[in-house]
């Protein structure tokens, strides 16, 4: 009788060890995930394959420019936050082909696909020693600017590779968290 009474409590103390295990182990997409290389807006972030730093980041309600030889005007329902960025190769040719806008609430931003043609948009191909500046454009409520953070990867899904993480920490946002200096029309046929 005592040996069966042991056998059930040392079957339930390995069923107790094997769910904690099995609860608390990563999942696979985080042991594949990128590896984050964290920088301020200051700080020229240094991956794997590529180096970004921010020029600037200017914000719109409006987005005019040129594209197969005709006039647009882009509008949004909140603002337009238009990123420039020098991207540099480090040892080989390769591409910054992904920007996200982490926003403070955890909400992730992609760049907008709604400009087609323009070569300064992503992706960007960039050679060792020869840099360009690119435009990084998201749509954004005015309330996911404040504390965010701008990630750029070499591809989409870019598993056990870096990713630069750049904290926006040198924004100038008002009292009610919108950013001072708002654009209304921003012509991105002139240099920014």
């Amino acid at each position: 009788m005592m040996r069966w009474v042991f056998n059930i409590a040392a079957l339930g103390a390995a069923a107790v060890v094997c769910y904690g295990m099995q609860s608390t182990k990563p999942r696979y997409k985080d042991l594949i995930a990128p590896i984050p290389v964290h920088g301020s807006m200051a700080d020229k972030v240094e991956t794997r394959l590529f180096n970004v730093q921010i020029g600037k980041v200017v914000f719109a309600r409006e987005l005019k420019a040129t594209e197969f030889g005709k006039q647009r005007t882009l509008t949004t329902g909140g603002l337009w936050a238009v990123v420039a960025a020098d991207v540099a190769a480090r040892e080989r040719t390769t591409g910054v082909g992904a920007a996200t806008w982490l926003g403070p609430t955890g909400l992730k931003y992609h760049q907008t696909e709604r400009f087609s043609s323009r070569s300064d948009l992503p992706p960007i191909s960039v050679a060792p020693g020869l840099p360009q500046r690119g435009l990084f454009l998201f749509e954004l409520p005015p309330g996911e600017i404040g504390n965010a953070t701008l990630v750029f990867q070499h591809a989409v899904f870019s598993a056990l590779d870096s990713q630069a993480n750049i904290a926006l920490d040198r924004l100038q946002l008002g009292p009610d968290g919108v950013p001072q200096g708002v654009v209304d029309i921003l012509d991105l046929d002139q240099p920014i």
